[in-house]
């Protein structure tokens, strides 16, 4: 019993931690300059953006003001991949429905 009393106390410092590491993150997120336009070059004829080609991180990361985390940079770029695949699907289940006919 007693190593599950240990267990439950680490579990809790982790979570604590977890708790802290994510509330400085939106703190990061809402503090920078980083937004959607900022990691787009324009859009295509349909209106779905075009990802910016990124050679190098540090001065890309650097480009905000304050500078951006690598943790910040991979969920915007995670939001965008979220986004194309709602595209993806969307355009999937089209392309089926006009084959049906």
């Amino acid at each position: 019993m007693a190593n599950i009393g240990k267990t439950m106390e680490g579990n809790s410092t982790a979570v604590e931690k977890k708790d802290e590491t994510s509330k400085a993150l939106e703190a990061e997120a809402r503090s920078t300059s980083l937004n959607l336009t900022s990691i787009i070059d324009g859009e295509n004829e349909r209106g779905i953006p075009c990802v910016k080609f990124v050679e190098d991180i540090g001065a890309f990361a650097d480009s905000f003001t304050p500078s951006a985390s690598a943790e910040i940079l991979i969920g915007a770029f995670t939001d965008l991949f979220s986004k194309f695949k709602t595209y993806e699907t969307s355009l999937s289940q089209k392309s089926t429905f006009c084959q049906s006919f």
